[in-house]
């Protein structure tokens, strides 16, 4: 349910923005900062993480895998930035050094909003309720890349169907790096520095006010410290809580 009023908050506010009247512009981009980066993607998955006791990471004890998840992350990197030419697209342009600087307001929030979903929530929802590991995993690839395109299919109104079905393949790869990891930030840093390069390639945003800007991106890391009280220092297994944890977090 938290999932499906994201992507509803998602869709009708750029529903608002990309076909609404230009009067009601400025107010659509105040309630995206305010309600979908503060309330829906970065509060709202805090409390349910609190409630449910979900930390951010998983428990790996093979350095093999994180290994193997820190190629993966490099490889996804290099395909998401370098083959797919946006990193030549920005170094070519012209964009000024306070462009770099709105883009790093803008997406930190959004790449945050859209992390705390698709590799917290679901990773550790899905695995706590499948206990065969293996099908729990198969369940998180797809789950990703539909979750993934379910976003970018409302983020372009279903104007850009090769987006849509890129966005897929990108969701369940990052998926296979969280998995691989373990990690949340290293899952999340990379998600960001792709989503970084390629809007910046676009060069969409560029003319996003400051105050508006840095008002959502403070607004947003309050948020995100109010509704992640105490829940860093939780520990999980796969999803799955051992006795003993089990009476500490009691």
């Amino acid at each position: 349910m938290a999932f499906l009023l994201f992507f509803l908050t998602w869709t009708i506010l750029q529903l608002l923005l990309l076909k609404g009247p230009d009067s009601l512009h400025f107010f659509g981009e105040l309630l995206w900062m305010i309600i979908f980066y503060g309330f829906v993607g970065i509060y709202l998955p805090q409390r349910i993480k609190q409630k449910y006791h979900f930390p951010y990471n998983l428990k790996r004890k093979s350095p093999i895998l994180f290994l193997l998840g820190l190629v993966l992350l490099c490889g996804v990197l290099g395909i998401g930035i370098f083959t797919s030419g946006a990193f030549s697209t920005v170094a070519k342009s012209n964009i000024s050094p306070s462009g770099y600087i709105k883009y790093v307001l803008l997406f930190i929030p959004m790449s945050l909003a859209v992390s705390f979903y698709l590799f917290n929530l679901f990773p550790h929802t899905i695995l706590s309720f499948i206990k065969q590991k293996g099908i729990g995993v198969i369940v998180l690839f797809v789950i990703s890349a539909l979750a993934s395109s379910l976003c970018f299919a409302g983020d372009t109104l279903l104007g850009d169907m090769e987006l849509i079905v890129i966005m897929a393949i990108f969701g369940a790869l990052f998926m296979g790096v969280f998995i691989l990891t373990g990690s949340f930030l290293l899952t999340w840093l990379g998600y960001f520095i792709s989503m970084y390069f390629n809007t910046l390639a676009e060069g969409k945003y560029l003319d996003y006010t400051w105050y508006l800007l840095i008002f959502g991106f403070m607004f947003s890391m309050a948020m995100l410290l109010i509704g992640s009280r105490n829940s860093i220092k939780q520990t999980h297994d796969n999803g799955l809580y051992t006795e003993k944890e089990k009476e500490v977090n009691h």
